[in-house]
């Protein structure tokens, strides 16, 4: 786009900030997210979920390690 105001859906934007890196502005004028933003928000999202698996198996273990030491020490 040329000079004018920037429209989304044919209506103007709040905004009409030219970013030169293309991504949108406050109403979603502009290019399309990046692909890398795509990338490092599923990157996140699946370390954030290896963690919580992580901290669930170590809390399983412990929980299972203590019932075999209390079961050990009842005999």
């Amino acid at each position: 786009m040329s000079g004018g105001i920037r429209k989304f859906n044919g209506k103007p934007c709040a905004s009409t900030t030219r970013y030169n890196d293309g991504h949108r502005g406050a109403c979603g004028c502009g290019a399309p997210n990046s692909v890398v933003v795509v990338v490092v928000v599923v990157v996140v999202v699946v370390v954030v979920v290896v963690v919580v698996v992580a901290v669930v198996v170590v809390l399983v273990v412990v929980a299972v390690a203590a019932a075999v030491a209390v079961a050990a020490t009842t005999k």
